[in-house]
């Protein structure tokens, strides 16, 4: 409204300098303060759905100013008819320039919802995966005791209702367990980082006979706040690549140390490794080297280290295989914003 207000009346006074000679012509004043007006009013309300920094600001005035000076140059050096055609074709490639950056951002927005739903549709799959059997369980228990109870005998169904009792803790865990995977909620609890390696080391020596796993464990590691229900799967994505990336067999090598107040933990292969181009996106989303991968195991490894405070790097170098560091802060870490009021701490 003050726009309106300020546009109409200083506009106005180019019809009233023809009947009052003394009124000055206000017109581009005008035009210049509602502009400037709108201006303000949009960032303050932030009607663009932006933030605009100070630093924004600043470069859009001096971009103004930079457009003031170049009118003046082209009018100085040229003839009105040639600076108003430089003047025209410079404004027509920045607006093309705008466009094209606003489709841009556009096309940029609707990919990342995109694999926003696709990442919510893997882990829908999951969970279907995870439900399917003991859900099958129980409703041939069910069945089962529908037949027998419809027969009369009823004396060795104990052990069927114990079987359900189980298939329906499964589903419980099961559920909990996806819904902090897919917002990696961390609970966290004293635990031993090495003891857990330990036993996952152990646990991937049988499943991969024809791998070499050498494990030097910092003993001097005290305890620690960890979520182990959300390292484990983590760390299994860590060897699991690992242990693709050599299908004629290697070596692992597993070490933990301690890096001033944090342990890191290095999982380093002997496979093909890397070239630059994969080392820049193998912490992206749906980025997989293999046509059979989701492209899912290390973006969600680096989700559950950020959440306990930690950081990853991956360093490798092409046919000399690969190096997953994790780093993981001994002492409690203080829970971001975002995961204030979900980080839950229980001490055994």
């Amino acid at each position: 409204m003050g726009a309106t207000v300020v546009g109409t009346v200083l506009g106005l006074t180019d019809v009233w300098d023809d009947f009052i000679s003394w009124l000055p012509a206000l017109g581009h004043l005008g035009t210049l303060l509602s502009t400037a007006i709108i201006a303000a009013m949009t960032l303050r309300m932030r009607l663009l759905d932006v933030v605009y920094t100070r630093g924004m600001v600043g470069a859009a005035g001096i971009l103004g100013m930079g457009s003031v000076a170049a009118h003046v140059v082209a009018f100085h050096q040229w003839r009105p008819e040639t600076a108003m055609m430089i003047l025209a074709a410079g404004l027509v490639g920045i607006t093309a320039l705008v466009l094209v950056n606003s489709a841009a951002r556009a096309a940029n927005a609707r990919a990342d919802r995109a694999r926003q739903l696709a990442l919510l549709g893997r882990f829908s799959a999951q969970m279907s995966h995870d439900l399917r059997n003991p859900l099958a369980a129980l409703k041939g228990s069910v069945q089962y005791l529908q037949a027998e109870l419809g027969s009369g005998r009823t004396s060795h169904l104990d052990k069927y209702l114990g079987l359900m009792s189980d298939q329906i803790e499964r589903i419980q865990r099961a559920l909990e367990l996806n819904q902090r995977i897919a917002s990696v909620e961390p609970q966290l609890s004293v635990d031993d980082l090495n003891r857990l390696m330990d036993r996952l080391v152990a646990l991937q020596r049988f499943a991969a006979p024809t791998i070499e796993f050498e494990a030097a464990l910092e003993p001097t590691i005290p305890p620690m706040l960890l979520d182990c229900e959300l390292l484990t799967p983590a760390l299994e994505n860590v060897f699991q690549n690992a242990i693709e990336a050599m299908p004629r067999g290697g070596v692992i090598r597993v070490r933990t140390a301690l890096v001033g107040e944090s342990v890191c933990v290095t999982i380093h292969d002997s496979g093909r490794g890397m070239d630059p181009r994969q080392t820049e996106r193998a912490l992206d989303e749906f980025f997989a080297t293999k046509s059979s991968g989701s492209g899912l195991g290390l973006t969600f490894v680096k989700r559950v280290v950020e959440a306990h405070g930690g950081r990853i790097a991956i360093k490798t170098k092409l046919n000399a295989g690969t190096a997953v560091e994790l780093e993981l802060p001994i002492r409690a870490p203080a829970a971001p914003p975002s995961l204030m009021g979900k980080v839950r701490t229980r001490v055994r």
